[in-house]
């Protein structure tokens, strides 16, 4: 949803919020004028310029809360899967909005209780916080759809949302295929991996499947 819509906007300067190792950012170069991506880590900045630099890209360390560019500097502003690891999310909305002159772009996982699986889903997401946050990492639960467009609608906002949902299994292997990396920067790794252990032998036989994916367009008046 993201991808096609900078594909069909052809956008000429561009703000990448929270590019992480800059995939996805360098599959979209051919796409954009020039883009500017912005990751927090600067272990992740490294990595971006290592394996995914491109002549119209510009990597930089800095923080989605408080960018240092000028108003509509952008003609178009995204994030992909980063609003959730920021505490203070609204902050970054806010200076997405203060950037773009014309399109803010937010993509999202977004949690339905609708069956089994996906409860499940959530509960297996929430003990990996558990772990996660006590190595600390900056992980939070997924943003609801209503926290969202709530906060969105009190800006006064014209905004279109999409969300494509997601039902395709997915095993608990994969869910937690880097919970080991987590479970041992907390310095009690053994305790945290037989915590894993007796989870997925209560969770053993119950389904659990992907997450749905929720993409708002805004569009700024002029």
């Amino acid at each position: 949803m993201l991808k096609d819509k900078i594909v069909e906007l052809n956008p000429e300067r561009v703000l990448d919020i929270g590019c992480r190792d800059g995939s996805f950012t360098a599959e979209l170069s051919q796409y954009c004028g020039e883009i500017i991506a912005i990751d927090i880590n600067p272990d992740a900045v490294e990595r971006a310029l290592k394996d995914n630099s491109k002549s119209n890209i510009e990597y930089m360390v800095g923080d989605g809360r408080s960018v240092e560019f000028d108003d509509a500097g952008f003609d178009l502003v995204y994030e992909k899967d980063a609003l959730h690891h920021i505490k203070e999310w609204q902050q970054a909305v806010d200076e997405m909005l203060r950037l773009s002159s014309n399109y803010v772009l937010i993509e999202e996982p977004l949690n339905d209780p609708r069956s089994e699986a996906k409860r499940n889903a959530i509960m297996a997401q929430e003990f990996f916080l558990e772990v996660q946050r006590e190595a600390g990492y900056s992980h939070f639960k997924y943003i609801s759809l209503e926290t969202l467009k709530g906060y969105l609608k009190h800006k006064g906002l014209n905004f279109e949302i999409e969300i494509e949902k997601c039902d395709e299994p997915e095993t608990y292997e994969h869910h937690f295929d880097q919970f080991e990396e987590f479970a041992f920067k907390t310095g009690r790794g053994d305790y945290w991996m037989k915590r894993l252990d007796d989870f997925l032998d209560e969770m053993k036989g119950r389904p659990i499947c992907q997450s749905d994916t929720l993409f708002i367009e805004v569009r700024k008046l002029k």
